[in-house]
């Protein structure tokens, strides 16, 4: 059994791993942005 800290831990890194898995395919599929675009949608 795990504790409540690794728990948190082992969910914080499933959802890293989805976000770079999900930005990966996004790349494969031709779904990029260029840097200056990102930018301005942030404000920066």
């Amino acid at each position: 059994m795990q504790g409540l800290d690794e728990y948190e831990r082992n969910i914080e890194e499933l959802a890293f791993t989805k976000a770079i898995a999900k930005g990966m395919l996004d790349i494969k599929e031709g779904k990029k942005s260029d840097i200056s675009d990102v930018k301005a949608r942030l404000g920066l």
